[in-house]
């Protein structure tokens, strides 16, 4: 088996790669289109489509969950959404959009296979309780062709990352906006945060939670060997490489 800082180095590595893959349908103009064809604005649809998975619950448990994000923003766009369809429908709308760029900008289905085949044992093997975003997607149906179910998992690898980041930055007593300042300062409105935040009073905090995002990860890729890490980590870096962001 792999040591613990092959696991370290190896989610060092997987991190923005898997980010870019994973979202990169939210970046694509296309799906906020089918989300206007449903009669849901963008925020309406980001919030309806990837809170979705958590089903029928609470404004609550969504901004919870979505950790990052003024509340209030994300309560408004939350019941907007609900207004127009039920949670599970707008999740499965939602999920269709990742296969959908999936099968535009992942690799061809031979090599699709590997990722299906690795990605899809880290995070079947994950602790789900460590996001409920990454725990609602695992129950969605994986897509039965090899492009798909390779969106399906590289975004549910961007939601284990991305909780495992949040217990993070909890856990170092970073507020929501600072973190936002930090990381992503130029996407602070669109986070619903309007206040201007100083990014270097949280600074030295922010570089442990990042550490400790990499050991969280570390563990959820201990059902790899170390040469499953190096394919892993390379079989990312060239769908990446392949995706004309």
């Amino acid at each position: 088996m792999s040591t613990k800082q092959e696991r370290v180095d190896a989610a060092r590595k997987l991190a923005e790669p898997v980010a870019r893959l994973g979202g990169g349908f939210m970046s694509s103009p296309a799906t906020f289109e089918q989300g206007r064809r449903v009669g849901l604005p963008r925020l309406d649809y980001y919030v309806g489509g990837r809170g979705g998975v958590l089903g029928p619950v609470s404004a609550d448990a969504v901004i919870d969950a979505f950790v990052w994000f003024e509340p209030g923003m994300i309560r408004r766009h939350w019941q907007a959404a609900l207004a127009t369809s039920s949670p599970r429908v707008l999740a499965q709308h939602w999920a269709e959009q990742a296969y959908v760029w999936g099968r535009l900008n992942l690799p061809e289905p031979k090599a699709a296979e590997g990722l299906v085949m690795l990605a899809g044992r880290v995070v079947t093997h994950a602790d789900r309780r460590v996001g409920a975003l990454f725990r609602g997607w695992m129950e969605l149906p994986v897509p039965s062709d090899p492009v798909g179910a390779a969106a399906h998992y590289l975004y549910a690898m961007r939601e284990l990352r991305g909780a495992c980041h949040a217990v993070a930055v909890v856990g170092e007593g970073i507020a929501p906006a600072d973190a936002v300042a930090i990381k992503t300062p130029n996407l602070a409105g669109m986070f619903g945060w309007s206040d201007p935040r100083d990014p270097q009073a949280a600074q030295s905090r922010w570089l442990r939670a990042e550490e400790a995002t990499d050991e969280y990860m570390a563990t959820c890729l201990a059902c790899l060997s170390a040469n499953e890490l190096d394919e892993l980590v390379a079989r990312v870096a060239a769908a990446d490489s392949g995706v004309s962001w």
